[in-house]
């Protein structure tokens, strides 16, 4: 077995045959045709760039509020965070400067290397606090790994096993860290607006990015969550009106969780 070091330095093609666990193989190879486009703000993944800023912010209140405060200018230096289902980085570049020291972890080998690449040109700057792999949660599991904050954003809805995915977020943390997930509500509104309109009609994102049948609702989740986590948040996010910007809505927080949600927990039991 490697150790969790050893783990990290590892090459993606390596990492990535040993336990996929909840990972969608369907999933991975409809997300790996677009990431030559990933980090593209007016391409396919646009709609993840355009919430980014409303999402780290929110999870760098709650971890402060909870945790407290790295410095002034890095509120999250000190805590260990992984980012399970990054991508190519575009939330794990975000946290990253804002002080954290993370790991990008995703089943997409080609999006890693995206993000890999990324920290040797544009982002260089971050590479003494982030690094990424190509590997599943259950990887690190079996590794023994433990991190202060685990983000899992936008990516609860492409697993093929809920609670699988869960299981694996809980054992990735100990007593007092803290589970940061996004994702859509299970409802006629969410398939709505985040299908019907968000995919066919606005084109926001690519058609089929969805599956209305792997949604969850925050009771749903909470329950699932139970007893490991107390959900501490729970907070709606949704496209508004704007005059600054173009398009002409920018993503905010909400007290709506009916379609996209933002739910936080606080891990409370011990192994």
């Amino acid at each position: 077995s490697y150790s969790f070091c050893t783990l990290l330095n590892m090459r993606s093609v390596r990492v990535v045959q040993r336990r996929w666990g909840s990972v969608d193989a369907d999933e991975i190879n409809k997300f790996a045709k677009l990431t030559p486009q990933w980090w593209d703000r007016e391409g396919p993944m646009k709609e993840l760039h355009r919430m980014n800023p409303v999402r780290v912010k929110w999870i760098k209140d709650v971890v402060v509020r909870e945790k407290g405060l790295g410095s002034l200018t890095e509120p999250l230096r000190g805590i260990k965070l992984l980012d399970v289902g990054c991508g190519a980085g575009i939330a794990s570049e975000a946290l990253a400067r804002l002080g954290a020291q993370v790991v990008g972890i995703d089943a997409n080998k080609d999006a890693i290397e995206v993000g890999r690449l990324r920290l040797k040109s544009e982002s260089s700057d971050l590479a003494g606090n982030l690094s990424y792999e190509c590997c599943s949660a259950e990887d690190l599991v079996a590794e023994g790994a433990r991190f202060d904050v685990v983000t899992a954003l936008e990516i609860i809805e492409h697993v093929s096993s809920t609670d699988s995915f869960i299981q694996s977020l809980a054992a990735l943390t100990d007593e007092g860290s803290m589970l940061m997930m996004s994702t859509i509500n299970k409802n006629l509104l969410s398939w709505a607006l985040g299908i019907a309109i968000a995919e066919h009609l606005a084109r926001m994102v690519p058609v089929g990015t969805h599956d209305w049948n792997k949604f969850i609702s925050p009771e749903d989740l909470t329950r699932k969550l139970r007893p490991d986590f107390v959900v501490t948040d729970i907070k709606g996010m949704t496209p508004m009106p704007s005059f600054t910007s173009c398009p002409q809505y920018d993503w905010t927080l909400t007290s709506d969780s009916s379609v996209n949600y933002l739910l936080a927990g606080m891990r409370v039991q011990d192994r």
